[in-house]
């Protein structure tokens, strides 16, 4: 009798900070009264509007997990702390409360709430460190926050949050039928001018010493995104080569916000024009009809200069020009060090044990290929979410059982739901 496979449940997810579901839509209001729909940021929103909407959030999403029951739950931009607190530091995102704290990290939170409901995770946390939220002196100089029905949330010349909101960081939640081996938070420098990289990673086994390394990435643009996913890259290969785990390595999965969208240069593109992006190649390498950075050799000069186009032509003004890089010589030098970097990076996996772990798949992506996606309706699944750039990148290794979009209504206005970011759900098999 063949052998069973075995099977995961991955959720990916971008909490988005302190979410205040349920709370009313925001409004910017000119000095002339002129009224415009803005974005459900929470420095938007009064303290208690801010502790009233995430626990809303709280109570509906670990239901939502009960019900999709993953294994795996990545977790980006996790928020804790208060914004009364003037001075937050790390400490304040790892604490722990006895009792249901309101600015307690809001992914030990859920794990209480899922613990209630029968579901038993051990919680990795990350402490990213930057204190997000903040306003400034002149915010709300020529526009104040209101609501659609006139309520005065913030007025003009105030500065409600001056020493920001909360701490953020990231959080892996891993069922207890899995056994968490090790744990890594990294923060290492990506280029030559010492920007550093923030991600965490775990090693995981089920119940048959079958072990898989999963990684939990909030990436950046552009040419950082591409320099960041060299770094992420080699970081797992020179952990896989120092391992000391049994030989029963089944693969990696790298998940969370990638801030881009997947390379699709021969795709459709007229749903908008940025729906592809360059920097996002050296996660899949290679991808049928569509591109091909495989070097047969290390001196594959048309791939390489064809990858350099696609990196300038990225940096345009025209497009993020906030993540641009004006200066000409910075720019060269980061393309230049990057390029020679995913040459050596790519001869460094072809000549190692782990050649066949270079490449990876989006599990969406590759569910849609080949039918195999079938959505929660009653969680707002789909197959496909326009300009989607939250993702669940898996090894070949992994083949798909179902992989979807949960919770598609998510928006960057509506407080209906339980973040600005969809999620994306996935079961794969090995």
């Amino acid at each position: 009798m063949a052998k069973s496979p075995h099977s995961i449940k991955t959720l990916s997810l971008n909490l988005h900070g302190y979410h205040p579901m349920g709370e009313k839509e925001r409004y910017l209001e000119d000095r002339a009264g002129n009224l415009t729909l803005t974005s459900s940021s929470i420095h938007y929103f009064r303290p208690l509007e801010i502790i009233r909407g995430n626990q809303n959030r709280l109570n509906q999403l670990s239901l939502n997990l009960k019900e999709l029951s993953p294994d795996i739950i990545f977790l980006q931009e996790v928020g804790a702390g208060s914004p009364n607190t003037r001075n937050k530091t790390c400490q304040d995102f790892y604490k722990k409360f006895s009792y249901d704290y309101a600015f307690e990290n809001t992914s030990l939170r859920l794990e209480k709430k899922l613990d209630e409901l029968g579901k038993k995770f051990t919680n990795l946390l990350a402490c990213r460190g930057n204190i997000g939220w903040f306003t400034g002196p002149t915010q709300f100089i020529d526009q104040r926050i209101v609501t659609k029905d006139g309520n005065v949330i913030f007025d003009f010349d105030t500065n409600p949050y001056p020493h920001g909101i909360l701490i953020e960081g990231s959080s892996i939640m891993v069922s207890k039928r899995l056994k968490v081996l090790d744990h890594q938070i990294y923060n290492d420098p990506y280029n030559y001018l010492n920007e550093r990289f923030f991600y965490q990673m775990a090693t995981i086994s089920d119940e048959d010493n079958n072990w898989f390394l999963a990684v939990n990435i909030h990436a950046g643009h552009k040419i950082n995104h591409f320099e960041q996913s060299i770094l992420i890259k080699k970081n797992i290969l020179n952990y896989l080569k120092n391992h000391k785990h049994p030989e029963t390595f089944t693969g990696i999965l790298i998940a969370g916000d990638f801030n881009a969208r997947l390379f699709r240069p021969n795709s459709k593109q007229d749903i908008q024009s940025d729906f592809s992006e360059i920097s996002t190649v050296l996660f899949e390498v290679k991808k049928e009809n569509q591109f091909d950075f495989l070097l047969d050799n290390i001196a594959d000069h048309q791939k390489i200069q064809t990858l350099q186009q696609e990196l300038i032509k990225l940096n345009e003004s025209s497009y993020k020009p906030w993540a641009s890089i004006l200066d000409k010589k910075e720019f060269d030098q980061r393309l230049n060090d990057s390029l020679n970097e995913f040459k050596l990076l790519q001869k460094a996996y072809l000549q190692s044990p782990y050649k066949n772990y270079l490449m990876m798949q989006s599990s969406l992506e590759t569910a849609s290929e080949q039918d195999l996606c079938h959505p929660n309706k009653g969680l707002a699944g789909a197959c496909f979410f326009n300009n989607n750039i939250d993702f669940i990148m898996k090894t070949s290794s992994f083949n798909i059982s179902n992989a979807y979009v949960v919770f598609a209504k998510n928006d960057w206005t509506s407080l209906d739901y339980i973040s600005d970011h969809p999620g994306i759900f996935s079961e794969l098999l090995y």
